[in-house]
C-alpha cells in the first residue's frame, strides 16, 4: 500500500510550509526523507541518518568535459548506442513490430 500527498497551495508564510517528506517503509525498515536529510529506521536496531554520496551533475560534467577539465561523462559511442535505441524504437512503433538493433547494423 501507497499514499501520495502533494501539497501545492499551501501559503508560503504557513508555518508547515517546506515541511515536505517522503517515507518508504518495508518489511525491513523505514526510509525517510525530510528536511534534506536520509534517516533509516530498520526493523530492528536503532535508527539513524543515512549518509549519501553527492550525486554528480551530468550536466555540468558536460560543460567541465568542453573546457577540458575532465572527461565526458558518456562516451561518444554511448551516445551514439542511446541515439540508435530511440530511434529504432520510434521505427519498431510506426511499424507495429519487434525491430532488432541488427536489422539497422548495430
Amino acid at each position: 500500500m501507497a499514499a501520495a500527498h502533494a501539497d501545492y497551495l499551501r501559503p508560503e508564510g504557513a508555518f508547515t510550509h517546506g515541511d515536505d517528506r517522503v517515507r518508504i517503509a518495508g518489511e525491513e525498515g523505514v526510509l525517510e526523507i525530510r528536511g534534506g536529510h536520509v534517516y533509516y529506521s530498520p526493523e530492528t536496531g536503532m535508527p539513524g541518518e543515512v549518509e549519501l554520496e553527492p550525486e554528480a551533475n551530468v550536466f555540468e560534467a558536460f560543460a567541465r568535459s568542453l573546457e577540458g577539465h575532465c572527461e565526458p561523462p558518456v562516451t561518444t559511442e554511448e551516445s551514439l548506442y542511446t541515439t540508435a535505441a530511440a530511434l529504432i524504437a520510434r521505427e519498431a512503433a510506426d511499424m507495429g513490430r519487434t525491430v532488432r538493433f541488427e536489422e539497422f547494423g548495430w
